[in-house]
């Protein structure tokens, strides 16, 4: 009988939000401990423009034919590359302990870049997990934070030299996806991807995004956003609408505290009857009063979870919110005092202009989101 009630009043509250610009002033308080929500097999992997570089940092854990897990696999996927007179790429584990990140493996030598425009697939770094044991002095990995970083060193042709960008995923080990084969890249170009206009960047799977304000009737007017596209997750987006299911987000302090919050986000793809389970789309480091833009691979009634952590790793926030017939911008609001933090106000509404800001009137409706 509750079943049927809370069918009722999402259908309600789903046509009531189709009927124009919504605006979502929720306040939810957050208790207790996180649980970390587990990876599907076949992950959403997301991709970041950094200067000329279009790429992305796969990471899985290798499996055996018993299903026991072996060795970690990273390898760099880059989708796009400028011309280059010399780059390679160095890979690096580092697990947090007591509050900070230890170094537990670096590649032996540089992985060699060809040096021609366009698409690359490094060969996979396979790292067997006793040599992991053995940096970390500890057999137990299943509670342990890791980060997984690609770093890149090249020289532009005919242009500037040394530079340097790099891509990092931040993963609890059981969260890591699972792969039978050391080749995690594919070679087909429709993968997940954050592209960035930035030229510089500080990544955890990272946005770098441009500057955004909140008005006094709690709307943003941010400038253009970075784009982020996701794809793969649920039933293809209505091309005859192109804005349907996007969505831009910020997380703004009226009085910044926070220079960096890291935005985990995890999305429920509706299906006729049900939502499907919560799936791991990726950790952001953000700016705070800054914003991107997330695109493609979206739908209309399909369910977005953020999760706001500092860059120590403590949960700050959290916030759900559905996704709209036209571009959304949304907001979520922290406090600017740390001792509120786990209080979130979550504010969007339609934005048919993709400015950042409502287009129209913002209906304010609360809602419980625990």
């Amino acid at each position: 009988m509750n079943t049927n009630k809370k069918d009722v009043a999402s259908r309600k509250l789903a046509f009531f939000w189709k009927k124009g610009a919504i605006a979502l002033m929720a306040s939810t308080l957050i208790l207790g401990s996180y649980s970390q929500v587990l990876a599907d097999p076949a992950p959403l992997q997301v991709s970041q423009r950094q200067q000329e570089w279009d790429s992305v940092l796969r990471f899985a854990r290798l499996v055996n034919a018993r299903q026991e897990v072996t060795s970690l696999v990273m390898q760099l996927d880059v989708l796009e590359k400028p011309e280059t007179s010399y780059a390679n790429a160095v890979y690096q584990i580092f697990a947090r302990q007591d509050g900070r990140w230890r170094l537990i493996y670096s590649s032996t030598g540089a992985r060699l870049i060809t040096n021609n425009r366009g698409r690359v697939m490094l060969e996979p770094e396979v790292i067997s997990l006793n040599d992991l044991r053995d940096a970390l002095d500890d057999d137990d990995l299943d509670d342990l934070e890791l980060r997984a970083v690609a770093q890149l060193r090249y020289d532009v042709r005919g242009g500037q030299r040394n530079r340097q960008v790099t891509w990092e995923q931040v993963q609890n080990y059981r969260a890591i996806a699972q792969t039978t084969t050391t080749q995690i890249a594919s070679s087909q170009t429709s993968s997940t991807q954050v592209t960035s206009s930035q030229t510089t960047a500080q990544t955890t799977t990272q946005v770098s995004t441009q500057s955004s304000t909140q008005s006094s009737t709690q709307s943003s007017t941010t400038q253009p956003s970075v784009p982020v596209t996701v794809q793969g997750v649920g039933q293809p987006n209505n091309t005859l609408n192109p804005l349907r299911g996007h969505f831009s987000l910020a997380v703004l302090q009226s009085q910044p505290t926070l220079d960096n919050v890291i935005v985990r986000v995890s999305l429920k793809a509706q299906r006729p009857n049900a939502f499907l389970q919560e799936r791991f789309v990726g950790d952001f480091r953000y700016r705070v009063n800054q914003r991107a833009r997330f695109i493609r691979g979206l739908n209309p009634g399909d369910r977005v979870v953020v999760r706001l952590f500092t860059p120590q790793n403590v949960l700050i926030g959290y916030s759900e919110f559905e996704l709209l017939d036209d571009n959304a911008a949304v907001n979520l609001i922290l406090p600017s005092q740390s001792s509120s933090y786990g209080v979130v106000r979550t504010v969007y509404g339609v934005d048919s202009d993709e400015t950042g800001s409502l287009t129209q009137t913002a209906i304010p409706t609360a809602i419980s989101l625990k």
